[in-house]
This record gives structure tokens, sequence and C-alpha cells, in this order.
């Protein structure tokens, strides 16, 4: 019986093929391996986290532990700007920033650096909701801050014409009207007072004297309108029933009987210098201030109505 063969020394060895092969069943075993790959996972997510966080806090206009070229201090990541400093340096000592010495310059900083202090702690601790001044401060600041575009804003030529047209009679001569006001007391005769009123504006169109007029129908000047009164005033003094169909008359007219509660009335009058409307081109000025100060208006309205919409508002329903 033949005896088997010794194996050569050379098929004892590893080829190259052999050995990629088992290097690649011992990294698919390891990475297979449950524990190997929640290590290798959570070693990535740290490692991701860190630069991320590394990338937030080197980003350009991050806050990091560093002064910005416009601040001269960081109190709680809030600037203390170096053009506030310097303008308080010169007002309390008088000196440029160039001329203070360190102890000036050091004091004026702690100064400023207490007063952002205060000022956050006050803010912390609400202060600016219940302090008075501290109120109106804030409701005139954001006033301000509406209006802002209002007041820079400049109107055209064709925008100011406009607003001059719709409002023409703001910029006029003041209108005065003189009137005397002749009443018939109705007393138990209603009737024969009318009469005695449309009798006395007839004969006052005729060219009597109004005061003989009065006289002889027992009519009364009630004296409501002492000469020569601006619109507004007369038009207060009369009444609007009397003054509007007084202000279209021109002097030495007079009205037709007027009932009133006192009773039928006549007025006379004795002189009308109508407004004259002043010209765009000298009103421009006027008209320009106006027209700012009317948009203000507009904006904060439209900013207070803004607000309102988006808050939530009960009042108690004895103020409703």
């Amino acid at each position: 019986m033949a005896k088997p063969q010794p194996k050569s020394k050379l098929s004892e060895k590893t080829t190259p093929l052999d050995h990629g092969r088992k290097v690649a069943k011992n990294m698919f075993e390891w990475s297979t391996n449950p524990t190997r790959t929640l290590w290798i996972g959570a070693i990535g997510a740290i490692f991701g986290l860190v630069l991320a966080g590394f990338g937030l806090l080197t980003a350009k206009g991050t806050r990091v532990r560093t002064v910005p070229p416009e601040a001269v201090a960081m109190v709680n990541g809030r600037p203390v700007l170096m053009a506030d400093y310097v303008a308080q340096l010169e007002s309390e000592t008088g000196k440029p920033l160039a001329q203070a010495d360190a102890a000036e310059r050091k004091k004026v900083l702690n100064e400023m650096v207490t007063e952002e202090l205060f000022v956050q702690r006050g803010i912390e601790t609400d202060e600016p909701s219940v302090d008075p001044d501290v109120r109106n401060a804030l409701v005139n600041a954001v006033e301000t801050l509406v209006s802002v575009d209002a007041v820079t804003k400049l109107p055209t030529e064709d925008e100011l014409r406009v607003y001059y047209e719709m409002n023409r009679l703001n910029y006029s001569t003041l209108g005065v009207l003189g009137v005397k006001d002749f009443v018939a007391p109705a007393g138990s005769d209603p009737a024969t007072a009318l009469q005695n009123a449309q009798a006395a504006a007839a004969a006052i169109r005729a060219g009597t004297d109004p005061t003989i007029v009065a006289a002889k129908y027992n009519l009364r000047d009630t004296g409501r309108v002492i000469g020569g009164e601006l619109y507004f005033a007369a038009q207060i003094h009369l009444g609007k029933a009397l003054y509007s169909k007084a202000v279209v008359l021109k002097k030495g007219q007079v009205t037709d009987a007027i009932i009133q509660p006192d009773g039928p009335h006549v007025v006379f009058v004795t002189g009308n210098t109508p407004p004259v409307a002043t010209r765009f081109e000298y009103a421009r000025l006027q008209v320009l201030t106006d027209y700012k100060q009317d948009l203000q208006k507009r904006m904060q309205a439209n900013e207070n109505k803004f607000l309102r919409d988006r808050a939530d508002i009960l009042v108690a329903k004895a103020f409703q």
C-alpha cells in the first residue's frame, strides 16, 4: 500500500489572494458587531457637534469674548459704544478723548458700565412697564421710530400741490363777518312774531335803517355778534343755522325770517370779508409742514391698528 505523500512547504504558504480574503472576512465580522457599530456612530456624532460648535463660535458676527472696534466695552454681550463714550467723556470733562487722562477715562467708563448694568437689571425686573417716566419715554421712542420715514421723506412738488388743493381753506386769510341779529320774540303769538320778522326783512331790503325797522316791528337785537368777528367765532355765536344763511350775503343784505326756538330771526350783514386763498408758492413751507404732520398721524394710526390687531386685549365689561 502506497504511503501518502507529505505536503510540500510550497503548499503551506499563504498566497496574496488568500491573505486578502482573510482581511476582508475579519473587517466584515468587526463591522457587523452591534457594539462596535454603536460606538462608531457615537464618536462620529460627538465629533460632528464639536466641529459645528467651533464653527458657530468662530463665525463672523458671532458673540465672542472680544470687544468690537465700534465699542469700548461689552456688558453681558451688549456694547458700550465708542461714540457714546466719547460724547459722555467730553460732556463730563470738557476734554476730547486724546486729552483726557487715564483716571478720567476710567471714571467715565465705569459710570457707563454701571448705567448699562442698571438698565439691564431694570429690564429684567420689568421696570419699564411700571415706571411712568420710562413708559412715556418708550411711547415717545416708538412714536418717533414709527414716524421717522414721515420726518425724513421729501414729497414731490405734485404731492404737495395735491395736498394744497385738498386743504386750500387752511392756506387762506381769515374771513371776517359782521352782523346784527334781530329776533321777534314769539311769546304767546308765534304767527304775529313771524309776520313782524318777515315785514322787517322786507323793510330793510327797501332801504330803511335796520334800527328803525327793529323798533317799528318790535324786534330785539340779540347782541350775539359785536362788530366784525372771524368766521369761526361768528359761527359759534350765531349758531350754525343763522351763520350759514348770513355768511353767503354781502354787506347791506339781510336774511329772510329764520325760525328758531326763541322766535323768528332776521340777520342783517354789516360787513363780510371772505377769506382769500394764499398762493401755493407763498404757502409751500406751511404746506410741507402740514403734509409731514398728517403723514406722521396716518403712520402712527396704522401702527396702532397693526399692534391692536395682533394683540390679545380684554376689557372689563364695565368699561366696554
